[in-house]
C-alpha cells in the first residue's frame, strides 16, 4: 500500500509539472491533487492519476458565495460512498462550466486508502441580479430593454456605462437635452450579485426658438437660383421647426425634406448640415440650416398627361445621381420604355438641353387597349380556363400594362406546373390589331411539354414515416397531377422530423422513377451523425425556487431522445406556474461525451409582492349612448408569489361594477406530493344583480353565492381534467319586481332563503385543433357534471352538460364549423331549481336571433319596464313585459360556414337551433310555447392578436311573442361563437 501511495504521488507530480502550471500538489496528512477544471490539461492530468473506476468516499463543495447546494448535487451527479468513473468526473466538470456562473473551478482529490474524497473549490463571478427604475411613470419595460445586460449575466461595468449612454442618447433624441441618469450599484458580497438602481431625471424638453437658413453657391449655380431655393426651403421647413420640440427624428425628417426638394429642382450635388446652439437655462435651441449648392440640372417636361412629373423623375432617379449625367439619347430611351410599358406604343419624345436645364417634349399618343387573350397549342386546358386562372386582371384592365402581363404569364406557368407540366414554356407573345384598330388581341403560343402524374411515395429504411405528415395524402394524390411543390413540402417535413429527433446533419435526397405517365418518388435519408439526447438541465437566473421543484415541471429526462416539442411544453408549464417573470429553455452549444446536449434554462423570479389595480368603463347591451347599459368597472388584486418556496401563490382579488360584486381569496400550489396536479383553495363571495334585460337599469332579482372550494387540475397533451369540491351557500331575493315566483316560476318559499350545498364538480376538456383562437380543423369536447347536495331544504340536484365542436376544412377558403350541446338537470321539481343553475339560450354564442337568455320559456313581468330606446315592435308600446325563466333540459346545435374575404377580414353564414324544456321533453313538445327555436344570419370577422372581432346579425325563424320580439338581433363582440 505504501508503495502504491508513493507511486501515486510521483505520477501526479510528474503529470502536473509537465502538463500544466495550474495544477499543484500539496502533501500533508493526506495526499492531495488540485486541478483547474478550465485548463487544457485537465483531462490528461486526471487520467494519469486516477483509475477508470474508483470509489468516492465523500463529495463536497466549497463556494465563495451563497449557492444552492441541491443544484450542485444535481449538476455533478456524484454521491457519497458510490462508485464513479472518469467519465462521470469529466461530465460533472463539463456541466459545472455550462452554468457560466463560476470564473474558476478547482477539482481537489484526497486519496484515503483505496477511496477518494472529491472537493470542488468554486469561485464565482459577480452577477447582475436586477434593475429598478424611478423617475418614470410609464414605459418602464421599454427603458429596461435599453439595458444591455440580462439578469444572471456576468456584471460588466463597461456594458453598464454603455447602457447609460444609450438611454441618455435616446432621451436626447426625444428633446430632453439636459437629461441626467443617477445610478446606484448595490453589491451583495455574500451572494456575489450586483443590483442596479437608476433614477431618471429628464428635465424639460428643449424647444426650437429660432431657425436661420444659410444657403450659398460654391459651384456653377446662379445667384437667382440660390435665392429661389432659399425662399422655397424656408417655406417648406420653417413651420416644421419653429417652436417645435427639438428631436433628432424631427431634424432627420427635415433634412430629408430639404434634400428631396433640392433633387426635384435639379441640384445634383449639395451640402446640407444643421448647426445648433443651446440655452440650457431657458431650455431653448437655435438652429442654422447650412446648404451649399454645387451644380444644377433641372428636368422640364411638356405634354405629359398620363404620368405626373414626379413619377417621371422617380423613374429617372432610380439610377441615383448618375442619371443627371445621362446623354439625351439614353433619357429618350428610358422615357419611351416607361410609356410603352403602360401601353403608349406610339409615344414620341424629343429632348433639348441648355446650360442647367433639360427640356423634354412628350407626345404621348393614344393608349393601346387589350380586347381579349387567345392561346395557341393549348391542348389540355381551354382558353376560358387559362384566362380565368391567369389573365383575368390583365383583360379587366382593358389597357396594356407590362407589369400585369408579366404577372399573368408567371401565373400561367405556375398553373401549368401545378398540374404536372414541369417543362411548360411560353414560346411567343403576339399582338394583333382588331378590326377597329383601337385595340389589340394578344395571342400566346405555348409549349406544354409532357404531363406528369403522382405515383407512389417510398421512404427507404423508414417505412413508418409513410403514414405521417404529408405522406398521409398518398392514397388521395395517387394518379393526380404532379405539382413540384409536393417534393419541397415532403423534403422540408423530413428535415424537420429528423432534426427534431436530434440529428444535426441530415441528408435528404429523392429519386424519381418513371412508370408510364407516373412518377414514383423514392426518398433516401442519410444521417451523418448520431442522434443527440437530452442532457442535464443547467438552471441560470436569480430564482430561489428549489431545483427539485423546477425539474418536476419538465416533460423530459436526461437521456431521452431529442424532441423539440418537449422543450416548448416544458417552457409553457413553467410559465403557467405564474411565479416567474421570464422563462427561457434552449439547448446549449456543446455536447458532452455521451452525445447529450445540456439544456440551458433561464428563469427569473417575479416580484414577491405585486399589487394590480384596474378601473375602466364597460358597455353592456346594444345601446351605445352614455349612461344606457354602461357601468364603471373597478377592481384589483394582491399577489404573494412563492410564499412557501414551492411555486405557490396567494391571491386576494375583487371586482366591482354596477351589476356585479365579487371578492375572493385563494391559495394555489402546483403539486400533490410528487404529482404535477394544479391545486387551489378558494374562498369567495359574489353578489349579482340580474337585470331585466342586458343593459337595463331595472333589476329582476339579486343572486348571491358564498362558499369555499378545493380545485384540482391535471393537464395532458390534448386533455384537461379538473374537479371542484366544496361547500356553497346561494340564493336569490326580490328586488324591483314583486311576485317574483310567478315571473320566473320559482318556489316562493325559497325566495330570500340562503341554501347550503355540498358540491362536487368534475370537468373534462378534450381539445385537438390546429389553432385555439381561430380553428380550421380538429375538434373540441367538454363534459361537465355538477352534484349539489342540500341536506336541509331537499333541493339537491345533479347537472350534466355535454358539448362537442368540430371543424372541417372544405374548399381552400371555406371551413365548416359545427357545435352540439346538450344538458339536463336531475332534480325533484323544476320550481325548486334555483334560476342561476338553469339552462338558458339566446345571445351571441347560442341562438343569435334572440336577445341574451331570452329564448322561451318566458315569464310575464308584474311591473312592465318602460323603455322607448329598445326598438320593440309597435304592439309592445315601448314596454318590456317578459323575463327569461330558463329550462331544466337544453339542446343546441350551431352550424357555421366560415370563409376568408380580404386579408384579415372574413365572413360567416350561420344557422342556430335550440330548445329549452321545463319538464319532460314529451310534455314540452305538446306545449307550443316551448317548441324548437332557430335563427339564421350572417356576420363578419376581423382577425386581431387576441382573437377575431365579431359582428353578427341573426334573424328568428319564428316569433312566439310577436308583440314583443323583434325580427333580428345584432351583436358586436370578440371571439368566435364557438
Amino acid at each position: 500500500m505504501q508503495l502504491y501511495r508513493s507511486l501515486f504521488v510521483m505520477v501526479s507530480f510528474c503529470a502536473i509539472t509537465i502538463m500544466s502550471q495550474d495544477c499543484a500538489i500539496i502533501k500533508n496528512k493526506q495526499e492531495v491533487l488540485r486541478v483547474d477544471c478550465f485548463s487544457d490539461a485537465f483531462k490528461d492530468t486526471i487520467q494519469t492519476v486516477l483509475p477508470d473506476e474508483f470509489q468516492i468516499k465523500d463529495i463536497d463543495y466549497h463556494v465563495d458565495f451563497l449557492y444552492d447546494m441541491e443544484r450542485l448535487d444535481y449538476i455533478t451527479g456524484l454521491k457519497h460512498n458510490s462508485k464513479a468513473t472518469l467519465q462521470d468526473l469529466f461530465s460533472a466538470c463539463f456541466y459545472l462550466k455550462q452554468l457560466d456562473r463560476f470564473k474558476k473551478i478547482d477539482l481537489v482529490l484526497f486519496k484515503e486508502g483505496s477511496s477518494y474524497s472529491v472537493l470542488f473549490d468554486i469561485f464565482g463571478h459577480q452577477i447582475f441580479s436586477g434593475l429598478s427604475l424611478s423617475g418614470c411613470l410609464r414605459d418602464r419595460d421599454f427603458y429596461k430593454n435599453m439595458y444591455v445586460m440580462d439578469v444572471s449575466d456576468v456584471f460588466d461595468m463597461q456594458k453598464h456605462k454603455h447602457s447609460l449612454e444609450v438611454m441618455k442618447q435616446y432621451f436626447y433624441d426625444q428633446g430632453y437635452c439636459n437629461v441626467q441618469i443617477l445610478d446606484v450599484l448595490t453589491v451583495d458580497e455574500s451572494r456575489k450579485t450586483v443590483a442596479v438602481k437608476l433614477e431618471l431625471i429628464k428635465g424639460s424638453k428643449f424647444l426650437i426658438e429660432k431657425v436661420d437658413f444659410d444657403i450659398q453657391s460654391i459651384g456653377s449655380v446662379a445667384d437667382v437660383d440660390v435665392l429661389r431655393m432659399q425662399r422655397k426651403i424656408k417655406q417648406a421647413c420653417f413651420k416644421r421647426l419653429k417652436s417645435q420640440v427639438y428631436a433628432q427624428d424631427l431634424i432627420k425628417k427635415t433634412k430629408s425634406a430639404i434634400a428631396f426638394l433640392l433633387e426635384q429642382h435639379g441640384f445634383m450635388s449639395f451640402g446640407l448640415v444643421f448647426d445648433k446652439s443651446m440655452d440650457v437655462s431657458l431650455c431653448k435651441v437655435s438652429l442654422i440650416c447650412k446648404v451649399s449648392l454645387e451644380q444644377k440640372k433641372e428636368f422640364v417636361f411638356f405634354g405629359n398627361h398620363f404620368f405626373k412629373k414626379q413619377e417621371i423623375l422617380d423613374h429617372l432617379l432610380m439610377y441615383g445621381k448618375s442619371s443627371w449625367h445621362f446623354p439625351s439619347s439614353i433619357i429618350v430611351d428610358e422615357l419611351i420604355q416607361l410609356y410603352k410599358s403602360r401601353g403608349f406604343w406610339n409615344v414620341a419624345i424629343s429632348v433639348r438641353e441648355e446650360k442647367n436645364r433639360v427640356f423634354c417634349l412628350i407626345n404621348e399618343g393614344s393608349r393601346i387597349g387589350i380586347s381579349d387573350v387567345s392561346f395557341k397549342d393549348n391542348d389540355t386546358f381551354s382558353v376560358r380556363c387559362l384566362e380565368k386562372q391567369a389573365f383575368k386582371k390583365f383583360v379587366k384592365a382593358k389597357h396594356f400594362d407590362k407589369d400585369l402581363l408579366k404577372k399573368s404569364l408567371d401565373r400561367l406557368v405556375q398553373f401549368y406546373r401545378q398540374h404536372g407540366f414541369w417543362d411548360v414554356k411560353v414560346v411567343k407573345e403576339e399582338f394583333f390589331p382588331t378590326a377597329s384598330n383601337k385595340a389589340y388581341s394578344l395571342m400566346i403560343t405555348l409549349d406544354e411539354g409532357r404531363r406528369r402524374k403522382v405515383g407512389t411515395y417510398t421512404v427507404l429504411d423508414y417505412p413508418e414515416l409513410q403514414g405521417q405528415g404529408p405522406f398521409l395524402r398518398v392514397g388521395q394524390e395517387s394518379g393526380s397531377d404532379f405539382d413540384q411543390l409536393i417534393l419541397l413540402e415532403q423534403k422540408q417535413w423530413l428535415l424537420r422530423h429528423f432534426r427534431n429527433l436530434g440529428y444535426s446533419k441530415v441528408g435528404v435526397d429523392c429519386e424519381l422513377q418513371e412508370w408510364g405517365d407516373r412518377l414514383n418518388i423514392i426518398w433516401k435519408i442519410t444521417l451523418r451523425d448520431q442522434a443527440i439526447k437530452f442532457g442535464k438541465v443547467v438552471v441560470q437566473g436569480n430564482s430561489l425556487v428549489p431545483m427539485s421543484k423546477i425539474i418536476r415541471e419538465l416533460v423530459f429526462e436526461q437521456g431521452d431522445s431529442w424532441d423539440k416539442n418537449k422543450l416548448e411544453e416544458s417552457s409553457k408549464r413553467l410559465r403557467d406556474l405564474g411565479v416567474f417573470d421570464l422563462v427561457q429553455i434552449y439547448p446549449g452549444r456543446d455536447i458532452d461525451d455521451n452525445l447529450e446536449k445540456p439544456i440551458i434554462m433561464k428563469v427569473v423570479d417575479g416580484s414577491r409582492y405585486e399589487l394590480r389595480t384596474k378601473f375602466g368603463f364597460q358597455q353592456v347591451g346594444k345601446d351605445f349612448r352614455l349612461g344606457r347599459g354602461s357601468t364603471y368597472k373597478a377592481g384589483g388584486s394582491f399577489l404573494i408569489r412563492n410564499p412557501l418556496s414551492v411555486c405557490d401563490r396567494f391571491i386576494l382579488e375583487g371586482d366591482f361594477t354596477r351589476y356585479y360584486r365579487n371578492a375572493a381569496v385563494s391559495y394555489q400550489f402546483p403539486w400533490i406530493f410528487t404529482k404535477s396536479i394544479r391545486c387551489q383553495y378558494k374562498l369567495y363571495d359574489t353578489l349579482y344583480d340580474q337585470p331585466v334585460y342586458i343593459g337595463s337599469k331595472n333589476t329582476l332579482y339579486q343572486a348571491y353565492q358564498q362558499g369555499f372550494l378545493f380545485n384540482m387540475t391535471k393537464n395532458f397533451t390534448k386533455t384537461t381534467l379538473s374537479g371542484n369540491v366544496g361547500i356553497e351557500f346561494m340564493g336569490i331575493k326580490e328586488d324591483g319586481q314583486p311576485q317574483l315566483q310567478n315571473i320566473i316560476d320559482y318556489d316562493k318559499y325559497l325566495i330570500g332563503k340562503k341554501i347550503g350545498y355540498l358540491f362536487f364538480e368534475p370537468n373534462v376538456i378534450w381539445q385537438k385543433t390546429d389553432n385555439l383562437l381561430n380553428p380550421r380543423q380538429g375538434h373540441l369536447s367538454f363534459i361537465s357534471c355538477k352534484a349539489m347536495i342540500d341536506l336541509q331544504k331537499k333541493t339537491s340536484f345533479f347537472k350534466l352538460l355535454v358539448e362537442h365542436s368540430f371543424f372541417i376544412p372544405l374548399l381552400d377558403p371555406l371551413v365548416l364549423a359545427v357545435r352540439m350541446r346538450g344538458g339536463h338537470v336531475f332534480n325533484r321539481k323544476y320550481a325548486q331549481l334555483i334560476p342561476i343553475e338553469r339552462f338558458y339560450l339566446g345571445g351571441a354564442s347560442t341562438i343569435r336571433g334572440y336577445e341574451r337568455d331570452y329564448c322561451p320559456p318566458l315569464g310575464e313581468l308584474t311591473c312592465p319596464v318602460l323603455d322607448e330606446y329598445n326598438q320593440l315592435p309597435p304592439a309592445a308600446g315601448n314596454c318590456w313585459r317578459f323575463a327569461p325563466q330558463g329550462g331544466r333540459t337544453m339542446v343546441n346545435l350551431n352550424t357555421e360556414i366560415r370563409f376568408k374575404m380580404f386579408k384579415g377580414l372574413g365572413g360567416v353564414v350561420f344557422n342556430d337551433l335550440g330548445a329549452l324544456f321545463k319538464d319532460s321533453i314529451h310534455n314540452a313538445l305538446c306545449d307550443k310555447s316551448d317548441t324548437l327555436l332557430g335563427g339564421s344570419g350572417f356576420g363578419f370577422r376581423y382577425d386581431t392578436p387576441i382573437g377575431p372581432l365579431r359582428f353578427d346579425v341573426g334573424f328568428k325563424w319564428n316569433r312566439v311573442h310577436k308583440e314583443f320580439e323583434t325580427r333580428c338581433v345584432w351583436y358586436l363582440t370578440l371571439g368566435h361563437a364557438f
